[in-house]
């Protein structure tokens, strides 16, 4: 866990601890430590009521879990989920189950399912290169719409190969690229 606790002062000198977390697993752990505390009150119909933060941990779980096994088997892309009510204990719970089951879940899917350490070249290799295949599909389409001209943003794409292809450095890349499509977009202007 890299949790890192700040202390806050607010206009009438009241002091507040916020603490950042990485995910929304840590988030659940960090609400199940307060547990016996009070977490929300809320009025409904006219009848007041509270809830602990072990009690809404544990609801969070259900329904993430309910929530995974109800789309068990469907390709994620696909499932949508839409939360829509007033604001409430409840829609704050779906709220933090359906982030659960989008990133904590999904990320200890591989870890329950190879408990043992992967010996076969070929499922290395492969799993080596997954971070720049997944990076590059992420962001190689929008290079190419970030300018709102393919010319220009194609001279950008050229130059950034052509240096990142010769061993230069990241920012020595960066810096080539933006100046190719300033230089393509004033090309442009004059023609």
């Amino acid at each position: 866990m890299s949790q890192k606790t700040y202390k806050v002062r607010n206009h009438k000198k009241i002091e507040h601890y916020y603490t950042l977390v990485d995910n929304v697993g840590e988030y659940l752990d960090l609400m199940a430590s307060h547990d016996g505390r009070t977490m929300f009150v809320w009025k409904e119909k006219g009848e007041g009521h509270e809830i602990t933060y072990g009690a809404f941990t544990e609801a969070v779980k259900r329904f993430s879990l309910g929530l995974n096994a109800a789309f068990a088997g469907e390709e994620k892309s696909r499932v949508r989920i839409a939360v829509i009510g007033e604001t409430s204990p409840r829609w704050f719970a779906s709220y933090l189950a359906v982030m659960a089951v989008v990133t904590y879940l999904i990320r200890m899917l591989p870890l329950t399912a190879f408990r043992k350490p992967i010996r076969s070249r070929f499922a290395q290799s492969f799993l080596t290169y997954i971070p720049f295949a997944v990076l590059g599909a992420m962001t190689f389409p929008d290079v190419l719409y970030s300018t709102g001209d393919l010319r220009t943003a194609a001279a950008g794409v050229v130059v950034a190969v052509f240096l990142s292809w010769r061993g230069k450095s990241l920012l020595t890349v960066a810096v080539a690229a933006c100046l190719a499509v300033a230089a393509a977009q004033g090309i442009l202007m004059l023609i």
